[in-house]
């Protein structure tokens, strides 16, 4: 395919249409489809139940009133086998298992009580028989626990088990083998309360902790004498980091596997080591890549060094990444408040069991069908629309970028707008932004058996999957066409200049990975460290949250990162542009800091294409 750039092209296209309209409005609809969902979700929805433990009728401890109109105590304990617990005003300080009376047990409601089968003879409660009382399902032996998440934890779950089993026995029934305090709190529960408990640490070091980081590695890419040691120290470190990560989540697998009160299953034991095995193994690759790639880093280290002078004469540059990652922390937080409200909004529904050969009734909650519909609609709706952000965030820094470089006689100053950058990209290229959110990941993933479906054929569709990368938004951002367009011609371009793009054409991309992962992997570990020494007797799940943290921080990372990745990404395609504009004459546009760069690098590299020659004189190029 040819490309015709008119020789007079300085810059990105002042007349431009508005590109990709039918995905603008596909994304206009999931948002407002989405909002609906969550505004109706948190307007029907009671969250005293997503902090606060619900108990065998029901009710809301803390919350809700017993059959004496008394509110009901604050803290839940297991009150039978079948993971069924009570609202109690406090937690047990010590074991009390040789009960003379009922006053010495934990029990249900007496109404309740009397409708149960083998805990009353003729509507008279037995509850001078302590041991019926316990078989039955009334009432539970008080054991010493602790305070967690308004639940009470028994210190000794094996204890509690023992004691309750001899009384089994004793009743001549069979023994139980498991007991599972929570079993009734949904893994969705658990992560809900944790959340709640620690949101200052995810919020804060999640976000405010990679917020500054990034922030401050901006800055220290904006001078160039520090990009080599920044990236080199980030590298090393990520490495060291995710090591430590897994030697802490190694440790606490075995914590969890020792666990006596039953607050952690084996299951959960096999997922932490899991964790831990896989941070070593991220780490590894992190240095064997180092290792290996020694020669792209040290391209990329160059040509940041080119993009620091364009950040720094594009002096606001870093306040829209910085508008950028205030809006996802409010995107995050507005899907998050809605995807809590659908995850209680659970119905009640009573349900029948048995143990020792007497049934029990309970009322457990459950979703309605529409839930999880629901729910699979607002994932969607926050994965599209956190990219989108990212994408069309790229498309204005894209804008900008190229009018800098197709700046002539730079040292005299630049006139690039990052206020105008952005207005483009919002008024012309929001429907590219919604396209290529939607699909550029999903293609990425699956392009190698696209690729061989598409081998016999050259349908537009094979050829779009063929040739999106994100070069097509640089190129949509400089000549204002749809992603389509812009894909096939950017292909075509990066064809032209494949040996120089196989140097120094993915470099931006790769690279900035080790920034990201080292911001990422310290927010981490310090949320780590600090959810451990001070939240831990209150947690369900350290690891659940500081997966949570890494996945905030890596966007977060990645936002600011952009800033220098897309600084690359863009001239890098406009040293293209400018070439193939220019013919054999060669690029005229090339900043001198980019000029010696490919200086140094065409002196250790034969490519053998003419626009690559790169001499200047008079503002043309010698061969």
């Amino acid at each position: 395919m040819t490309i015709e750039i008119p020789v007079d092209f300085g810059g990105p296209v002042k007349r431009r249409g508005f590109t990709d309209v039918f995905f603008l409005v596909l994304l206009l609809s999931t948002w407002a489809i989405t909002s609906w969902i969550g505004v109706d979700s948190v307007r029907n929805v009671n969250f005293d139940t997503v902090r606060n433990p619900v108990d065998y009728n029901g009710r809301t401890c803390g919350v809700d009133k017993d059959s004496e109109g008394n509110t009901l105590g604050g803290y839940w304990y297991p009150v039978d086998s079948q993971n069924n617990g009570v609202c109690v005003d406090e937690y047990p300080s010590e074991d009390s298992f040789s009960p003379t009376s009922r006053t010495d047990l934990i029990c249900k409601d007496n109404q309740d009580i009397l409708n149960m089968e083998g805990c009353n003879s003729n509507g008279i409660l037995l509850d001078t028989n302590v041991n019926v009382m316990v078989t039955c399902g009334a009432c539970m032996f008080k054991t010493k626990a602790i305070k967690f998440n308004r639940y009470c934890n028994p210190v000794s779950i094996s204890s509690l088990m023992d004691t309750f089993n001899e009384v089994v026995i004793v009743s001549a029934n069979e023994e139980i083998a498991q007991w599972r305090n929570f079993a009734f709190a949904s893994y969705i529960d658990k992560v809900i309360k944790d959340l709640i408990v620690a949101a200052k640490v995810v919020g804060g070091i999640g976000f405010g902790g990679s917020f500054l980081l990034g922030l401050l590695f901006v800055f220290l890419f904006m001078c160039p004498c520090s990009i080599g040691p920044l990236l080199w120290m980030s590298n090393l470190l990520s490495a060291t980091l995710f090591s430590g990560i897994g030697a802490l989540f190694f440790f606490l697998a075995d914590e969890y596997e020792k666990d006596e009160g039953g607050k952690y299953t084996e299951n959960e034991a096999l997922f932490v080591l899991v964790l831990a095995y896989a941070s070593w193994i991220v780490g590894g690759l992190i240095l064997l890549s180092t290792l290996c790639m020694r020669r792209e880093i040290g391209n990329f280290i160059g040509l940041a060094k080119v993009a620091s002078v364009a950040i720094k004469d594009a002096t606001f540059s870093p306040f829209l990444a910085i508008a950028s990652s205030i809006s996802y922390v409010i995107i995050i937080c507005a899907f998050v408040l809605w995807l809590v409200a659908i995850a209680v909004s659970k119905e009640s529904k009573e349900e029948a069991g048995s143990a020792f050969g007497f049934e029990m009734t309970y009322t457990k909650e459950e979703y309605p069908p529409s839930a999880y519909a629901k729910f699979a609609a607002l994932l969607l709706g926050l994965f599209w629309t956190v990219e989108f952000l990212v994408v069309l965030q790229k498309l204005a820094f894209s804008h900008l970028f190229g009018e800098w470089y197709f700046t002539p006689a730079k040292e005299y100053g630049t006139k690039v707008s990052v206020c105008r950058s952005t207005l483009v990209a919002l008024f012309r290229h929001t429907g590219t932004a919604a396209f290529g959110s939607l699909v550029m990941n999903i293609i990425m993933a699956i392009r190698l058996p696209l690729m061989l479906c598409c081998e016999a054929t050259s349908c537009c569709c094979c050829l779009f999957v063929k040739s999106l990368s994100n070069d097509s938004y640089n190129h949509s951002a400089l000549f204002g066409k749809n992603l389509y367009r812009s894909s096939n011609e950017s292909y075509a371009i990066i064809k032209n200049n494949q040996d120089l793009w196989n140097e120094i054409g993915s470099t931006s991309h790769l690279s900035i990975l080790y920034p990201r992962a080292f911001i990422a992997s310290t927010t981490t570990l310090v949320s780590y460290l600090t959810l451990d020494r001070y939240y831990k007797e209150e947690l369900f799940s350290i690891p659940t949250l500081t997966i949570l943290v890494f996945i905030v921080s890596w966007n977060v990372a990645e936002i600011f990162m952009n800033l220098v990745s897309d600084a690359v990404s863009s001239i890098t395609y406009c040293y293209f542009v400018d070439g193939e504009m220019m013919g054999t004459e060669g690029a005229q546009y090339t900043p001198k800091e980019l000029d010696a760069f490919l200086d140094n690098l065409l002196g250790e590299t034969s490519f053998g294409v003419a626009q690559h020659s790169h001499k200047k004189t008079s503002n043309k190029w010698e061969e």
